[in-house]
Protein backbone atom coordinates (compact mmCIF):
# COMPACT_ATOMS: atom_id res chain seq x y z
CA UNK A 1 0.00 0.00 0.00
CA UNK A 2 1.55 3.46 -0.95
CA UNK A 3 1.67 5.90 2.05
CA UNK A 4 0.50 9.33 1.12
CA UNK A 5 2.20 12.41 2.22
CA UNK A 6 0.65 14.27 5.13
CA UNK A 7 -0.31 18.33 4.23
CA UNK A 8 3.00 19.55 5.78
CA UNK A 9 4.72 17.12 3.61
CA UNK A 10 2.79 18.24 0.77
CA UNK A 11 3.90 21.55 1.31
CA UNK A 12 6.74 21.27 1.83
CA UNK A 13 7.65 19.13 -0.48
CA UNK A 14 6.19 21.63 -3.39
CA UNK A 15 7.98 24.59 -2.07
CA UNK A 16 11.18 22.80 -2.26
CA UNK A 17 10.47 21.47 -6.40
CA UNK A 18 9.48 24.95 -7.01
CA UNK A 19 13.11 26.30 -5.33
CA UNK A 20 14.46 23.41 -8.04
CA UNK A 21 12.71 24.09 -11.03
CA UNK A 22 13.88 28.14 -10.62
CA UNK A 23 17.19 27.36 -9.99
CA UNK A 24 16.68 25.45 -13.75
CA UNK A 25 16.62 28.75 -15.13
CA UNK A 26 19.94 29.80 -13.93
CA UNK A 27 21.04 28.73 -18.04
CA UNK A 28 19.43 32.20 -19.50
CA UNK A 29 22.28 33.64 -17.13
CA UNK A 30 25.48 32.85 -19.07
CA UNK A 31 27.50 34.12 -16.24
CA UNK A 32 25.96 32.43 -13.46
CA UNK A 33 25.57 29.27 -15.42
CA UNK A 34 29.06 29.16 -15.92
CA UNK A 35 30.25 29.73 -12.28
CA UNK A 36 27.87 26.94 -11.48
CA UNK A 37 29.09 24.24 -13.79
CA UNK A 38 32.49 25.01 -12.64
CA UNK A 39 31.59 24.34 -9.59
CA UNK A 40 29.36 21.08 -10.17
CA UNK A 41 27.52 19.91 -13.29
CA UNK A 42 23.95 22.10 -12.08
CA UNK A 43 21.66 20.50 -14.90
CA UNK A 44 22.40 17.13 -13.84
CA UNK A 45 22.40 17.78 -10.06
CA UNK A 46 18.94 19.74 -10.36
CA UNK A 47 17.39 17.29 -12.84
CA UNK A 48 17.96 14.28 -10.59
CA UNK A 49 17.37 16.15 -6.83
CA UNK A 50 13.90 17.02 -8.83
CA UNK A 51 12.94 13.80 -10.42
CA UNK A 52 13.60 12.82 -6.43
CA UNK A 53 11.04 15.10 -5.06
CA UNK A 54 8.40 14.39 -8.03
CA UNK A 55 8.57 10.88 -7.38
CA UNK A 56 7.76 11.65 -3.72
CA UNK A 57 4.85 13.84 -4.63
CA UNK A 58 3.58 11.74 -7.00
CA UNK A 59 1.87 9.02 -4.56
CA UNK A 60 -0.39 11.70 -3.32
CA UNK A 61 -1.44 13.34 -6.51
CA UNK A 62 -4.90 11.70 -7.24
CA UNK A 63 -5.69 12.40 -3.27
CA UNK A 64 -4.32 16.40 -4.19
CA UNK A 65 -6.48 16.29 -7.67
CA UNK A 66 -9.87 14.66 -5.68
CA UNK A 67 -9.36 16.96 -2.97
CA UNK A 68 -9.24 20.13 -5.05
CA UNK A 69 -11.92 19.03 -7.07
CA UNK A 70 -13.80 18.82 -3.85
CA UNK A 71 -13.20 22.09 -2.69
CA UNK A 72 -14.04 23.89 -6.64
CA UNK A 73 -16.92 21.68 -6.54
CA UNK A 74 -18.56 22.69 -3.25
CA UNK A 75 -17.65 26.32 -3.95
CA UNK A 76 -19.57 26.16 -7.21
CA UNK A 77 -22.99 24.72 -5.15
CA UNK A 78 -22.58 27.39 -2.38
CA UNK A 79 -22.63 30.05 -5.07
CA UNK A 80 -26.18 29.03 -6.12
CA UNK A 81 -27.32 29.59 -2.44
CA UNK A 82 -25.82 32.61 -1.89
CA UNK A 83 -26.76 34.51 -5.22
CA UNK A 84 -29.61 33.01 -6.49
CA UNK A 85 -33.18 32.75 -4.84
CA UNK A 86 -32.90 28.82 -4.08
CA UNK A 87 -33.94 26.27 -1.04
CA UNK A 88 -32.76 22.99 0.58
CA UNK A 89 -34.66 19.95 -0.92
CA UNK A 90 -36.50 17.70 1.77
CA UNK A 91 -37.45 13.56 1.54
CA UNK A 92 -40.87 13.47 0.93
CA UNK A 93 -43.89 10.48 0.68
CA UNK A 94 -43.89 10.73 -2.98
CA UNK A 95 -41.07 11.14 -5.94
CA UNK A 96 -41.47 14.57 -6.27
CA UNK A 97 -43.35 17.14 -4.87
CA UNK A 98 -42.57 20.75 -6.17
CA UNK A 99 -43.58 24.21 -6.00
CA UNK A 100 -42.18 27.32 -7.44
CA UNK A 101 -40.25 25.38 -9.47
CA UNK A 102 -37.83 26.64 -12.51
CA UNK A 103 -35.14 26.27 -14.84
CA UNK A 104 -31.74 27.14 -13.50
CA UNK A 105 -30.41 28.16 -16.82
CA UNK A 106 -33.41 30.56 -17.34
CA UNK A 107 -33.93 34.10 -16.84
CA UNK A 108 -34.69 34.03 -13.51
CA UNK A 109 -36.35 37.21 -13.87
CA UNK A 110 -38.31 36.06 -16.15
CA UNK A 111 -39.20 32.47 -15.55
CA UNK A 112 -42.85 30.90 -14.64
CA UNK A 113 -42.49 28.55 -11.91
CA UNK A 114 -44.74 25.49 -11.98
CA UNK A 115 -45.92 23.37 -9.23
CA UNK A 116 -46.50 19.43 -9.18
CA UNK A 117 -47.86 16.65 -7.09
CA UNK A 118 -47.91 13.08 -8.44
CA UNK A 119 -50.91 12.55 -6.41
CA UNK A 120 -50.03 8.53 -6.02
CA UNK A 121 -49.27 7.60 -9.54
CA UNK A 122 -45.88 6.57 -10.76
CA UNK A 123 -46.05 7.70 -14.28
CA UNK A 124 -46.56 11.16 -15.52
CA UNK A 125 -47.36 11.75 -19.27
CA UNK A 126 -47.34 15.14 -20.27
CA UNK A 127 -49.13 16.44 -23.53
CA UNK A 128 -49.38 20.01 -25.37
CA UNK A 129 -48.70 21.95 -28.23
CA UNK A 130 -45.18 23.04 -29.56
CA UNK A 131 -43.49 25.24 -27.59
CA UNK A 132 -45.81 24.98 -24.93
CA UNK A 133 -43.28 23.95 -22.51
CA UNK A 134 -43.19 20.18 -21.94
CA UNK A 135 -39.46 19.74 -22.96
CA UNK A 136 -38.32 22.47 -20.80
CA UNK A 137 -40.40 21.25 -17.53
CA UNK A 138 -39.00 18.00 -17.87
CA UNK A 139 -34.95 19.47 -17.91
CA UNK A 140 -36.39 21.42 -14.79
CA UNK A 141 -36.92 18.35 -13.52
CA UNK A 142 -34.33 16.72 -14.16
CA UNK A 143 -31.44 19.45 -13.27
CA UNK A 144 -32.96 20.34 -10.02
CA UNK A 145 -33.53 16.33 -8.75
CA UNK A 146 -29.59 16.40 -9.64
CA UNK A 147 -28.72 19.23 -7.51
CA UNK A 148 -31.31 17.64 -4.58
CA UNK A 149 -29.30 14.24 -5.53
CA UNK A 150 -25.72 15.82 -4.52
CA UNK A 151 -27.11 17.99 -1.61
CA UNK A 152 -27.02 21.35 -3.18
CA UNK A 153 -30.57 23.87 -2.96
CA UNK A 154 -32.63 23.45 -5.89
CA UNK A 155 -35.04 26.38 -7.62
CA UNK A 156 -37.68 25.67 -6.04
CA UNK A 157 -39.88 27.12 -3.00
CA UNK A 158 -40.54 23.45 -1.70
CA UNK A 159 -38.78 20.16 -3.31
CA UNK A 160 -40.01 17.41 -1.75
CA UNK A 161 -38.43 13.92 -3.41
CA UNK A 162 -37.39 10.52 -3.01
CA UNK A 163 -33.61 10.04 -3.45
CA UNK A 164 -33.30 7.54 -6.79
CA UNK A 165 -30.61 7.80 -9.57
CA UNK A 166 -32.12 9.73 -12.98
CA UNK A 167 -31.79 8.02 -16.29
CA UNK A 168 -33.05 10.12 -19.42
CA UNK A 169 -33.85 10.48 -22.86
CA UNK A 170 -33.90 13.51 -24.12
CA UNK A 171 -31.46 14.69 -25.96
CA UNK A 172 -30.64 11.63 -28.48
CA UNK A 173 -28.88 11.64 -32.09
CA UNK A 174 -28.02 9.74 -34.90
CA UNK A 175 -24.69 9.03 -35.85
CA UNK A 176 -22.71 9.26 -38.95
CA UNK A 177 -19.97 7.68 -37.54
CA UNK A 178 -21.44 4.60 -35.78
CA UNK A 179 -23.97 3.88 -38.19
CA UNK A 180 -26.78 4.55 -36.70
CA UNK A 181 -30.09 6.14 -37.34
CA UNK A 182 -31.63 8.59 -34.48
CA UNK A 183 -34.07 5.94 -34.02
CA UNK A 184 -31.85 3.04 -33.16
CA UNK A 185 -29.80 5.25 -30.87
CA UNK A 186 -33.33 6.14 -29.48
CA UNK A 187 -34.37 2.63 -28.91
CA UNK A 188 -30.94 2.05 -27.82
CA UNK A 189 -31.32 4.85 -24.79
CA UNK A 190 -34.81 4.01 -24.05
CA UNK A 191 -33.79 0.09 -23.44
CA UNK A 192 -30.98 1.29 -21.00
CA UNK A 193 -33.59 2.98 -18.92
CA UNK A 194 -35.39 -0.38 -18.82
CA UNK A 195 -33.09 -2.37 -18.22
CA UNK A 196 -31.91 -0.05 -15.52
CA UNK A 197 -35.39 0.07 -13.77
CA UNK A 198 -35.66 -3.91 -14.00
CA UNK A 199 -32.83 -3.54 -10.95
CA UNK A 200 -33.28 -0.84 -9.10
CA UNK A 201 -35.84 1.85 -8.66
CA UNK A 202 -35.18 5.10 -10.48
CA UNK A 203 -36.55 8.28 -12.20
CA UNK A 204 -36.77 8.18 -15.87
CA UNK A 205 -37.11 11.06 -18.13
CA UNK A 206 -38.39 10.88 -21.64
CA UNK A 207 -38.96 13.63 -23.79
CA UNK A 208 -41.12 12.58 -27.11
CA UNK A 209 -40.27 8.93 -27.88
CA UNK A 210 -40.02 7.34 -30.93
CA UNK A 211 -40.64 10.74 -32.53
CA UNK A 212 -37.92 8.72 -35.48
CA UNK A 213 -41.06 6.31 -37.09
CA UNK A 214 -44.31 6.57 -38.07
CA UNK A 215 -47.12 7.65 -35.78
CA UNK A 216 -48.75 3.91 -35.89
CA UNK A 217 -45.48 2.57 -35.06
CA UNK A 218 -44.92 5.09 -32.47
CA UNK A 219 -48.10 4.87 -30.72
CA UNK A 220 -47.36 1.21 -30.20
CA UNK A 221 -44.27 1.27 -29.42
CA UNK A 222 -44.86 3.71 -26.69
CA UNK A 223 -47.99 1.75 -25.45
CA UNK A 224 -46.05 -1.72 -25.18
CA UNK A 225 -43.16 0.33 -23.74
CA UNK A 226 -44.78 2.27 -21.12
CA UNK A 227 -46.67 -1.12 -19.84
CA UNK A 228 -43.22 -2.41 -19.46
CA UNK A 229 -41.72 0.43 -17.66
CA UNK A 230 -44.42 0.08 -15.26
CA UNK A 231 -44.31 -2.99 -14.43
CA UNK A 232 -40.64 -2.64 -13.49
CA UNK A 233 -41.79 -0.13 -11.08
CA UNK A 234 -40.23 2.89 -12.25
CA UNK A 235 -41.27 6.40 -11.57
CA UNK A 236 -41.26 8.80 -13.64
CA UNK A 237 -42.24 11.38 -16.75
CA UNK A 238 -42.79 10.96 -20.56
CA UNK A 239 -43.27 13.69 -22.75
CA UNK A 240 -45.64 13.28 -26.29
CA UNK A 241 -47.73 14.36 -28.88
CA UNK A 242 -49.56 10.93 -29.38
CA UNK A 243 -52.96 12.04 -27.49
CA UNK A 244 -53.86 8.10 -27.88
CA UNK A 245 -51.14 7.78 -25.69
CA UNK A 246 -52.79 9.48 -22.79
CA UNK A 247 -56.05 6.83 -22.80
CA UNK A 248 -53.78 4.71 -20.54
CA UNK A 249 -54.54 6.74 -17.68
CA UNK A 250 -58.14 5.59 -18.06
CA UNK A 251 -56.57 1.98 -18.12
CA UNK A 252 -54.22 2.17 -15.50
CA UNK A 253 -54.51 3.84 -11.98
CA UNK A 254 -50.94 4.30 -11.78
CA UNK A 255 -50.50 6.98 -14.65
CA UNK A 256 -51.73 9.95 -15.13
CA UNK A 257 -51.90 12.72 -17.70
CA UNK A 258 -50.96 16.56 -17.16
CA UNK A 259 -50.55 18.63 -20.22
CA UNK A 260 -48.89 22.58 -21.27
CA UNK A 261 -51.66 24.37 -23.65
CA UNK A 262 -51.07 27.82 -25.53
CA UNK A 263 -53.97 30.87 -26.82
CA UNK A 264 -54.17 31.89 -30.34
CA UNK A 265 -54.52 35.97 -29.72
CA UNK A 266 -54.36 37.90 -32.91
CA UNK A 267 -52.46 35.85 -35.53
CA UNK A 268 -50.38 35.15 -32.92
CA UNK A 269 -49.60 32.13 -29.91
CA UNK A 270 -49.15 33.02 -26.15
CA UNK A 271 -48.55 30.48 -23.89
CA UNK A 272 -48.67 30.61 -20.07
CA UNK A 273 -45.77 27.88 -19.39
CA UNK A 274 -48.13 26.30 -16.75
CA UNK A 275 -48.70 22.74 -16.17
CA UNK A 276 -52.03 21.11 -15.79
CA UNK A 277 -54.19 18.58 -15.03
CA UNK A 278 -55.92 16.19 -18.16
CA UNK A 279 -54.77 15.44 -21.62
CA UNK A 280 -53.90 18.36 -24.06
CA UNK A 281 -56.83 19.32 -26.06
CA UNK A 282 -55.31 21.42 -28.41
CA UNK A 283 -52.62 21.54 -31.10
CA UNK A 284 -51.25 24.18 -33.03
CA UNK A 285 -48.75 22.81 -35.91
CA UNK A 286 -50.87 24.10 -38.42
CA UNK A 287 -51.12 27.43 -37.36
CA UNK A 288 -47.34 27.43 -36.94
CA UNK A 289 -47.21 26.64 -40.40
CA UNK A 290 -50.08 28.65 -41.70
Amino acid sequence: MVKTLSNKETSQGIKKLNTLISFMSAHTNPFAYVVFNFIFPIDFTLIEISEKYRNRLDVSLKDWGKEIALVEASASLANLKIYHDTQWAEQGNFFLEVSGLSHPLLDQRQIVTNDFSPESHQVVIITGSNMSGKSTFLRAIGINFCLANIGAPVFAQTFRYKPMPIVSCIRVSDSFRDGQSYLYAEVQRMKTILNVAKSKEILFLIDEPLRGTNNKERLIGNQSYLKQILDAGACGFISTHDLELTQLASENPKVTNKHFSEKWSEEDLKFDYKIKPGPSESTNALKILA
